[in-house]
C-alpha cells in the first residue's frame, strides 16, 4: 500500500489516540486513558509526517482539492501547499476552511508540527531547548524563554559569545512571533492558554464563539472572579504581554 494511503488509512485511529493523550494531560478523572510512551510517539510521528506535506494528508487534499488549485497552484511542491492554506484561511470554502484550523489546534502542542516554526527553529532548539522534550507547548515555552535574550553586550554593545548563545536567531525569532499572532487569532492555537483555563472556559465563556479572540477577551473579563485560578491568571497576564 502507498504510504499516502497507509497514513489515510490511519488517521481515524490517530486522532482518537490523539484525543486520548489530550484527556490525560487536561482531565483529572481516574478513568482517562493512559497511552503508553512509545504509543504516543508513533502517534506523534504520525503527525509530524502529515503537518508537513499534503501528499500524507489525503483528508486535506479532498477537503480543500478547489482550494488548493486556487489559492496555491503556483507552490513548489506538496510540502508548500499546508502553509500556504494556513495563511489563505480567511479566503477558503468553510469545509477547507474548518481542515485548516483543526490543524492549527493540533499544532498547538508541539512545534514541529508547525513546518515553518519547526525549520526555522530547528537549529535553535537543538542549541537551547534540546532537554525539554515535546508536547504540552514546552518547546515553545523554552523558545520564548530566550525570545528577548539581550542580543549585545551592554557596555560594549557588542556580541559576546556568552549573549549569542542565550538569544534566538532572526528566522526563529520571526518564526515565533508569526505563531504568536496566530495564537491571538484563537484560543485554541494556545495549547497552555487553553489547558490553565479550560475550567474557567467552560464556566464562564461557554457560549463565546472561537476562532476571533473574544474567548480570551471574555476570559479577561473575569479574571478578577474568586473562582478563577491563579495559573490561568498567569498565563492570561504573559499572553497580553506578548501583545
Amino acid at each position: 500500500m502507498p504510504v499516502a494511503a497507509l497514513l489515510s488509512a490511519s488517521a481515524p485511529i490517530a486522532r482518537c489516540l490523539r484525543q486520548a493523550m489530550r484527556s490525560s494531560l487536561v482531565s483529572i478523572s481516574p478513568d482517562t486513558p493512559q497511552i503508553s510512551t512509545t504509543c504516543q510517539e508513533d502517534v506523534r510521528g504520525f503527525f509530524i509526517t502529515r503537518s508537513g506535506d499534503a501528499k500524507f494528508d489525503l483528508p486535506l487534499i479532498a477537503a480543500c482539492a478547489t482550494d488548493i488549485l486556487k489559492h496555491c497552484k503556483l507552490q513548489s511542491g506538496s510540502t508548500q501547499v499546508p502553509t500556504c492554506l494556513k495563511h489563505a484561511k480567511a479566503k477558503l470554502q468553510p469545509l477547507c476552511q474548518t481542515a485548516v484550523i483543526q490543524r492549527q489546534i493540533d499544532s498547538s502542542e508541539d512545534v514541529m508540527l508547525d513546518p515553518e516554526l519547526s525549520k526555522a527553529c530547528a537549529m535553535d532548539r537543538e542549541r537551547l531547548c534540546s532537554d525539554v522534550g515535546w508536547g504540552e507547548g514546552v518547546a515553545q515555552a523554552c523558545l520564548e524563554s530566550h525570545a528577548n535574550a539581550p542580543p549585545t553586550d551592554t557596555v560594549q554593545g557588542k556580541k559576546t559569545a556568552a549573549t549569542a548563545n542565550l538569544g534566538l536567531s532572526p528566522a526563529c525569532n520571526t518564526a515565533l512571533f508569526r505563531r504568536q499572532v496566530e495564537e491571538s487569532e484563537d484560543v485554541r492555537f494556545n495549547f497552555r492558554l487553553s489547558r490553565a483555563c479550560a475550567g474557567e472556559k467552560n464556566m464562564f465563556c461557554h457560549d463565546v464563539r472561537p476562532g476571533t479572540g473574544d474567548v480570551v477577551g471574555c476570559l479577561e473579563h473575569h479574571a478578577f472572579l474568586p473562582d478563577f485560578t491563579e495559573a490561568c491568571r498567569a498565563f492570561l497576564d504573559y499572553n497580553a504581554q506578548l501583545r
